[in-house]
């Protein structure tokens, strides 16, 4: 009803618009002086309500296209995260990762220096799965690449905290490879990991990997850890302590795995 009232409304204009064109054409000038003198309120009328319908309208389509362009950018945006989790899960059954575990997917929200009910916690990061998701404290949290995070200390309804290797509260058990030697690897806190009681007759090399040794059952074993940095071989002291760089990156974390299926302790 009402796009038919306006159909009929812009023929009325329309017409009036052709009716006025053709008397500025042909009419003579007497004619023509009287119907514009007569009519110059209508005409001024006709032009201000077309200009208004037209405003109206332009103004309705231009909401339009702001919703549907929000819209777009939100499909775009769902497209692009699902791309990112579909491009990691292929990573992680590419290493048989999820053969060897049950894991949880993840996605980091905060990072390092983090603030939970008004406690500050470094070395840290917060994932959006907590015990609604089935996560427990002390389960492990990887990269998709079998690469070593941490584990699980704090756990929410919806949202957990993971302290990281560099942790002060972190130490694990490690093996290095290239030897038959058991080290401890323990957290500095600012990113910071050092190996430990590696025996000082034994050989480190600068750059040998670090992994999770099958003596400690807090993490399963052959997880990545790091590789070997500086190595200080004090005189005075009983073992060698060496740098370990992590494998992983905190600038660009954004989705890990939680493991499900280890027996959760108390050791740190």
């Amino acid at each position: 009803m009402k796009f038919g009232l306006i159909k009929k409304f812009f023929i009325v204009i329309f017409l009036s618009i052709l009716f006025f064109g053709l008397l500025n054409l042909w009419g003579a000038s007497g004619i023509k002086n009287f119907f514009y003198n007569q009519s110059s309120g209508i005409q001024a009328y006709l032009w201000q309500a077309g200009s208004t319908i037209i405003n109206a309208n332009q103004g309705q389509l231009n909401k339009n296209l702001i919703v549907q362009n929000q819209k777009l950018f939100s499909d775009l945006t769902d497209l692009e995260v699902l791309r990112k989790e579909n491009e990691i899960l292929r990573q992680a059954l590419s290493l048989g990762l999820n053969q060897d575990y049950e894991l949880i997917m993840g996605q980091v929200t905060a990072k390092d220096s983090i603030r939970i009910e008004k406690v500050a916690y470094s070395d840290s990061i917060l994932i959006n799965k907590g015990s609604v998701d089935g996560v427990k404290n002390g389960f492990p949290v990887v990269l998709s690449s079998k690469v070593l995070l941490g584990k699980v200390v704090d756990v929410y309804d919806n949202y957990s905290r993971v302290i990281l290797l560099s942790s002060k509260d972190s130490v694990i058990d490690v093996s290095v490879s290239g030897t038959d030697v058991f080290a401890l690897s323990k957290g500095q806190g600012n990113q910071k990991i050092v190996l430990d009681m590696f025996p000082k007759d034994k050989d480190l090399q600068t750059g040998s990997l670090v992994l999770t040794s099958a003596l400690g059952s807090a993490y399963p074993a052959g997880l990545m850890v790091g590789t070997i940095g500086q190595v200080d071989n004090v005189d005075s002291e009983t073992f060698k302590k060496a740098e370990i760089k992590p494998a992983y990156s905190l600038n660009t974390l954004e989705y890990v795995f939680i493991i499900k299926n280890i027996v959760v302790t108390n050791e740190q």
